[in-house]
């Protein structure tokens, strides 16, 4: 995971993204082993998380991770100190400034919440393979 969160802060310097960046980094030295990247900020929380990699989707632990990301989301959300935000999972690259993109679909100066979720691979490969929704 440390990898693809390094690619998708490349991806935020790249477009170019002036936008702070804080990464909330789940688990023991993720800050550590991220590196320093331009306008970006790493806390670690939950020190004692299982990495989302080595939990089975559906288990227990799975939704431990999950209700962190939400404990998270919220928090940052309802606490006012943001005139943007943009809550990503690692895996995710940017070919545009996303905050420029977020103003322009939402007319600027409206509050909207926009949402995404993404099937995990197991459950894609069932759909793809028996051609019906799971």
């Amino acid at each position: 995971m440390l990898d693809l969160a390094q690619n998708m802060l490349r991806s935020l310097d790249a477009v170019p993204a002036d936008l702070p960046r804080l990464v909330v980094g789940m688990g023991s030295g993720v800050c550590e082993g991220l590196g320093e990247f331009w306008n970006t900020a790493c806390i670690d929380i939950y020190r004692d998380s299982v990495p989302e990699e080595e939990v089975a989707w559906g288990s227990r632990e799975y939704y431990q991770v999950v209700l962190r990301k939400h404990v998270v989301l919220t928090i940052v959300s309802l606490s006012g100190l943001a005139k943007d935000v943009v809550f990503s999972d690692p895996d995710i690259v940017y070919f545009a400034n996303p905050g420029t993109a977020f103003r322009t679909e939402t007319g600027g100066g409206s509050r909207h919440h926009v949402f995404s979720q993404q099937l995990p691979r197991a459950r894609c490969r069932e759909r793809r393979r028996t051609g019906t929704r799971v």
